[in-house]
């Protein structure tokens, strides 16, 4: 494709799935939770889900809070040491889906891709 550009879904405080909550090793309510699509030539390619606990939202609140359309990885989760987890991979409606933790200086933000191809 010639151009990339990222459309937000949502974008909130609420609460993880129990499964990304078990990952992320939190109980709570108030996640920062971000999905959007991945466009291609404005054609849907990734559907990615953001999710970061609490305090690791209230530790980049600013950068997270003025994502716009802009990508995570390049605004916040590459522009500093990291460390991420292996992937998990999972099939969901017969698309294939990965996720990992990125872990930024101890605050932990999960990120899954469900690729629409």
């Amino acid at each position: 494709c010639d151009v990339l550009s990222i459309q937000v879904i949502k974008q909130e405080l609420a609460t993880a799935s129990v499964e990304e909550q078990q990952l992320l090793n939190i109980s709570e309510d108030n996640s920062f939770i971000r999905e959007v699509f991945l466009l291609g030539d404005q054609q849907p390619l990734v559907k990615a889900r953001v999710v970061a606990p609490i305090r690791s939202y209230l530790q980049f609140k600013n950068t997270l809070d003025n994502l716009g359309e802009k990508p995570i990885g390049e605004t916040l989760l590459y522009t500093q040491a990291y460390t991420r987890s292996p992937f998990q991979y999972t099939r969901i409606q017969d698309n294939l889906a990965r996720r990992s933790v990125f872990d930024l200086q101890s605050y932990p933000i999960m990120v899954q891709e469900k690729f629409l191809f």
